[in-house]
């Protein structure tokens, strides 16, 4: 091979890593979340959405009985219409460098155009069992959310009540506020269930405040009727346990 020729290779070859350098870099700068066209799963999705059956509740939490729709029935209800539409779902992890976990959750088509959403998995204590919990909702909640699927009657869609609080709280100190305080969509508990209540917990400041945070309240008194049964019935067996393992004097 003579000069002339080195000097060509060599020049192409640094084209090369530029070029590879430069999409590197613009691949670092923005994350892709779609595939380069999106116009035939766009068209995909957009028939299979017109067919999705009505995903039922058919779970409840083991403590506070709240009402929920698996990932596991959720699947086995959409999984047809995504075949037959040539639309595959798929859900995996990453371990960042700083040693996180980032759920994706995509889905592809069979003209391999593709969409994608990303979350990071933050559980509030390092250990299996929380890490596993908050895993299988961040998928269940990734299904929904990518896939366009909704639930009859979802709690969570309380038209954003619970992320007012903050600004609930200045009203009622008296500081100034842009908002007002949206309407309530159900029955309060009345006087004599909120002395009932009060009477249970007089004595376990704890399990008062563990009401408050699971429910989202900022009082007892704003606690729906359709939860109270079932609240004084678990604020009676942690007493319950609680007195079980005290220890004898």
């Amino acid at each position: 091979m003579n000069f002339v020729e080195m000097l060509s290779d060599i020049k192409e070859l640094n084209s090369y890593i530029e070029q590879e350098v430069d999409r590197r870099i613009k691949l670092k700068a923005k994350p892709c979340y779609r595939s380069e066209q999106i116009d035939t799963i766009a068209q995909s999705l957009s028939k299979a959405q017109g067919e999705f059956p009505r995903i039922p509740y058919n779970r409840t939490t083991a403590t506070w009985n709240d009402e929920y729709s698996d990932l596991d029935i959720t699947l086995h209800k959409i999984r047809p219409v995504l075949s037959k539409y040539e639309l595959a779902f798929t859900q995996w992890c990453e371990i960042t460098t700083d040693g996180g976990t980032i759920l994706h959750t995509m889905v592809m088509h069979g003209s391999g155009q593709w969409l994608e959403s990303r979350i990071k998995i933050a559980p509030v204590r390092n250990d299996i069992k929380t890490f596993d919990s908050v895993m299988a909702d961040h998928k269940r909640q990734q299904c929904f959310s990518l896939l366009g699927l909704t639930v009859e009657g979802d709690p969570k869609d309380d038209h954003a009540e619970i992320a007012m609080n903050d600004t609930l709280d200045e009203i009622a100190t008296g500081k100034d506020a842009v908002v007002k305080r949206p309407q309530k969509a159900y029955e309060s508990l009345t006087d004599q269930q909120l002395n009932e209540l009060e009477h249970e917990l007089d004595g376990y400041p704890d399990l008062g405040e563990e009401i408050l945070t699971k429910y989202k309240l900022r009082c007892l008194s704003d606690m729906p009727q359709t939860k109270f049964r079932f609240c004084i019935e678990q604020v009676r067996k942690f007493k319950l346990y609680r007195n079980e393992k005290r220890p004898m004097r």
